[in-house]
């Protein structure tokens, strides 16, 4: 096994939390909802931060992994727009909308982890009827005469085309 396997692992579990609050946080920016808007923002940049030890909440240090240093500028990029937008959003709170920011979110104003469901489903396709891939037997009888006899008769009547 790859020694660097955990660290894509964690890598990949904790920009998937990290993104997943982010897009959060703007719905509910979007809804009106300033405060939890900035909550959830904020826990986005802890998130999406290299983490201090292998036990803290963040992402592993991109930079001791060879096949997750390509992603560095990318992962810099994002952070600093997280930053950005939450600093942003504290202002216009600050200044405008006055929404009390909670320490903690509670469970229904977060995303819930999903469902893992043991019993699986089997798929059924339906019966159909199969496509044609030859034209029937004297599909192709009209002549290019008789065609353009027909598009000429119905030019004349003066049918759109």
């Amino acid at each position: 096994m790859d020694k660097d396997f955990f660290s894509l692992i964690a890598f990949q579990i904790g920009i998937q939390k990290g993104l997943s609050l982010y897009f959060q946080a703007r719905a509910a920016w979007d809804k009106d909802d300033f405060g939890v808007a900035i909550a959830l923002m904020s826990e986005a940049t802890v998130a999406l931060r290299t983490r201090e030890t292998i036990s803290s909440k963040g992402l592993p240090d991109i930079s001791k992994t060879p096949s997750l240093t390509p992603l560095k500028t990318e992962l810099q990029s994002l952070r600093k727009h997280c930053n950005h937008v939450l600093h942003t959003w504290e202002k216009d709170n600050s200044s405008v909308y006055f929404a009390a920011v909670p320490q903690e979110l509670s469970a229904e104003k977060k995303l819930q982890d999903g469902i893992r469901m043991n019993k699986s489903e089997t798929y059924v396709l339906e019966e159909a009827e199969p496509a044609l891939l030859v034209l029937p037997e004297g599909a192709l009888q009209r002549s290019d005469s008789d065609l353009a006899r027909e598009l000429q008769e119905r030019l004349n009547a003066g049918d759109d085309m």
